[in-house]
């Protein structure tokens, strides 16, 4: 006879199991599909777990190379999410060398979190690597690499418009529900041939995501597009890429060999924010254009950036053939952006190239022009467009300046402001970064750089915006022209505080100090998850140990959680490993 507590616990049991709550695992080496997918008994194939896995769980994918291409047919449910992960710090590759296609397809799924994976080698037209569709929502890719999806197995392969390669596509076209809650994080793409297509994509009915911390590089295109007004849903209203972040991205040689391709790029999207991201050796740094006739792009933000190197210029805004041959850009703002050294092939066009917009702005930003002394193209007469608070700089100086306004050369600063009654505030000086090396620039300005609280007086930041090193945007009365606010050498900016305790720096790259040092404690304690909540550290802490170093070499780039334990309060802190 089963006593109460016998009966408690099996009830307990039942209920965990109903629920899904319970971890499977995946071993092709010791697999079997036909069992149960316990840590004992794994599944033999990922396909498996995508078609049986059950809200709540995870799935730990032990080390291997999987030459499956794989078709979500799971969902899981608001606070249960089914996540797909690498065991422990295994090497799991999902491979498309025996196959063509679609890598990851999630259609119509859910709740859904891809952590730690590679997907590569997947070559032939109309490739991809992970492809979202449909009416998908909540669902989260952080910390893989997308590599080698190629439209071509040949390099030297001709392109055109029916040669595509995507390794990371989000693909809304459902008329009338959108994508929603996307998240691309801590990602890396790169090596891909991709033909008329680009590495990461957000087109058609998608509403509301984040693109962050990801690192792409090496693409033969455009690096990342936010895109509308091309058919992808059957209803034109709903057929733009909105209300999205797109921050905090490392973009760089995305070159394609028959058109300018931008480092990231809006082309009819509406409501998004470029921020925070460095971008260099692309066609452009940021493009915000609209190449469909009679559409707009809208409401685009872009701020606090690092642009440099770029082969033509760091700023593309406009309608490049309005009103007959493009679209148009409309209510879109350039804000606190560092450009340095850009048009690297001497096409003409400086560090900023203007084409036809209306409501436009472009204040706060540093302008460094390279040898050529050119700083702005602009053409097609675009309507109310403002330009003030910006700092221009060459080594040619002043005198030399040049800026083409709608067919009108002007050369000198003082001509041009004259000529066009445009950045009426704006100066012509040195910003003095602490190295302006064209091989090798730090764009962080020095004290006594002519950036230094020269922006505009008005400016007040947005809720949570940073500068480029995720520092408080406006350091004294008045914001620092360009992506860099100044904070003065040796000193600790306190960027999250518990209980007096600092720690820093964040964004860290190699070593994370934690100082304890203003504070008397008893019992203290350091914890540090990974985005998906595995611990990578646990630590108690010595009493007034003062500075604790934390040696984050080891870690891969993404998010993390610090946890601290100080006398029984707890306070968490998000940690972000460049």
């Amino acid at each position: 006879m089963k006593t109460k507590k016998h009966i408690l616990i099996l009830a307990m049991i039942i209920g965990f199991i109903s629920k899904g709550f319970c971890d499977f695992y995946v071993d092709k080496v010791n697999g079997n599909d036909l069992w149960d997918g316990s840590a004992l008994t794994p599944w033999k194939t990922i396909q498996n777990a995508c078609d049986n896995a059950t809200p709540g769980s995870t799935v730990f994918i032990k080390a291997a190379t999987y030459y499956e291409n794989l078709s979500m047919n799971v969902s899981g449910t608001a606070g249960n999410y089914i996540t797909f992960r690498n065991y422990q710090n295994d090497v799991v590759t999902v491979d498309g060398s025996n196959a063509t296609g679609v890598l990851l397809d999630i259609t119509n799924q859910s709740y859904i979190k891809i952590i730690g994976l590679n997907f590569a080698n997947c070559v032939g037209n109309n490739s991809e690597g992970v492809y979202i569709a449909g009416t998908s929502h909540h669902i989260e890719i952080t910390r893989n690499k997308i590599y080698n999806i190629h439209f071509s197995s040949n390099p030297g392969a001709p392109v055109n418009s029916n040669t595509n390669a995507n390794p990371f596509l989000v693909w809304g076209d459902n008329g009338t529900t959108s994508i929603k809650h996307i998240l691309v994080d801590s990602n890396e793409i790169y090596n891909c041939r991709t033909g008329f297509s680009e590495a990461l994509t957000m087109d058609g009915n998608v509403d509301t995501f984040e693109v962050s911390y990801n690192k792409v590089h090496d693409i033969t295109n455009i690096g990342i597009l936010a895109a509308g007004n091309y058919g992808v849903c059957s209803v034109p209203a709903n057929d733009q890429s909105r209300h999205g972040d797109i921050k905090w991205n490392t973009v760089y040689n995305c070159i394609s060999a028959y058109a300018t391709s931008g480092g990231i790029y809006v082309d009819g999207g509406t409501y998004i924010t470029i921020e925070n991201n460095n971008i260099r050796h692309c066609g452009y740094g940021v493009e915000v254009g609209c190449e469909i006739v009679g559409k707009t792009s809208s409401y685009v933000t872009v701020r606090n950036n690092l642009m440099y190197n770029n082969e033509q210029s760091a700023i593309a805004l406009g309608g490049y053939n309005y009103p007959s041959g493009s679209g148009k850009v409309t209510n879109t703002k350039i804000l606190n952006n560092t450009c340095f050294n850009n048009d690297t092939t001497s096409s003409g066009v400086g560090e900023i190239a203007i084409t036809y917009s209306e409501n436009c702005m472009f204040k706060n930003n540093i302008f460094y022009a390279g040898s050529q002394n050119i700083f702005i193209s602009n053409e097609l007469n675009s309507t109310s467009l403002t330009l003030d608070y910006n700092l221009y700089y060459s080594a040619g100086g002043t005198g030399s300046a040049e800026f083409n306004w709608n067919g009108t050369n002007y050369t000198g600063f003082t001509n041009y402001k004259t000529g066009t009654s445009k950045d009426a505030n704006s100066s012509f000086a040195n910003p003095q970064f602490v190295s302006n090396s064209t091989t090798n620039p730090n764009l962080h300005i020095t004290t006594s750089s002519s950036a230094k609280n020269t922006g505009d007086p008005a400016f007040t930041p947005a809720s949570g915006e940073k500068d480029i090193d995720n520092e408080a945007r406006v350091n004294e009365t008045v914001v620092d022209i360009g992506a860099d606010e100044y904070c003065a050498p040796g000193s600790v900016l306190v960027l999250n505080e518990i209980n007096g305790i600092n720690v820093y720096p964040n964004p860290v790259s190699d070593e994370l100090t934690i100082d304890f040092s203003k504070i008397n404690f008893e019992k203290a304690n350091i914890k540090i998850t990974d985005i998906s909540g595995m611990e990578i550290y646990n630590s108690a802490v010595a009493y007034n140990s003062g500075e604790n170093i934390i040696d984050f070499s080891q870690y891969r780039s993404g998010i993390y959680i610090l946890n601290l334990n100080i006398d029984g309060a707890c306070g968490n802190i998000k940690i972000i490993r460049k």
